[in-house]
């Protein structure tokens, strides 16, 4: 299995204990390279620390990152202009 491939699996795999949607053989493969421990005795599945850790890693912004977020800007004071006067349409008869 390749890199994207473990990390694709591993995002639909939580730390707590669930049921998940990845095949039997994937599942397998995850829990041969123990990144993920699976329930003996009902179909559940968790991460290991060290999947926990590849899946963080893998991620865009992971844990890893010190990226800060800036508040939004607020919109610049613009003073209202001077209302235009406008003319009545006339009547066309």
């Amino acid at each position: 299995m390749t890199e994207g491939e473990t990390l694709f699996y591993l995002r639909e795999i939580h730390p707590h204990w669930t049921a998940s949607n990845v095949s039997a053989t994937k599942l397998a493969e995850l829990q041969a390279a123990q990144l993920i421990e699976i329930n003996p005795t009902s179909p559940t599945v968790r991460l290991t620390s060290e999947g926990a850790r590849c899946k963080n890693l893998g991620r865009k912004y992971g844990a890893q990152t010190t990226e800060v977020r800036s508040m939004p800007r607020r919109k610049a004071f613009r003073p209202r202009s001077a209302k235009k006067n406008v003319t009545r349409a006339r009547p066309l008869v």
